[in-house]
């Protein structure tokens, strides 16, 4: 027996997964944010320096880490990238190239987006992580680029069947 579940019940339960996943983790959200800090100035230039990372202050064990990449830097093979950097005819630029590759899925190689789009799509997608990894005290889930990054709206529906609403609006900050 074969089950149809219309576009809009399909929006309507996956609203509905990710309010509840939200509000479950608001405890445990309230709970790293009383452990995890701003680190002092002194060791957050450090972290920035040494290796394009935000710094958390461990405030039960007084230590700190640079943990992810700052505002603006992207990780990709363990290493954080300055997107604006990326952008632009440089060794990065090659950095990009290759990420293109490895992020844009086989099935949609073949479509009538030029490089240039998939690489916007990416950079775009890329800000977006940005932000949201490096936020201090840390959100309670981490972003990262994938092979959704350089996907349009129509190729999300031809993989999905249907273009959820859900996302991140960053314009409007």
């Amino acid at each position: 027996m074969m089950m149809t579940i219309k576009s809009s019940t399909l929006s309507t339960v996956m609203a509905s997964i990710a309010l509840l996943l939200l509000s479950s983790t608001t405890y445990a959200q309230q709970e790293q944010q009383q452990i995890i800090a701003a680190c002092n100035p002194t060791t957050s230039a450090e972290c920035a320096t040494t290796s394009n990372r935000t710094c958390y202050n461990y405030t039960t064990t007084s230590s700190h880490e640079c943990t992810t990449c700052l505002n603006g830097f992207i990780e990709y093979d363990s290493t954080c990238y300055n997107i604006i950097e990326l952008q632009k005819e440089t060794q990065f630029f090659d950095i990009l190239s290759t990420m293109i590759d490895v992020f844009t899925p086989i099935y949609v190689k073949d479509h009538n987006i030029t490089r240039e789009e998939r690489i916007n799509r990416l950079l775009d997608s890329a800000k977006e992580i940005s932000y949201w990894d490096s936020l201090v005290p840390p959100v309670y889930f981490k972003l990262k680029l994938n092979t959704e990054s350089t996907l349009t709206n129509e190729e999300r529906k031809m993989r999905l069947g249907v273009i959820s609403s859900i996302g991140f609006d960053l314009e409007g900050e």
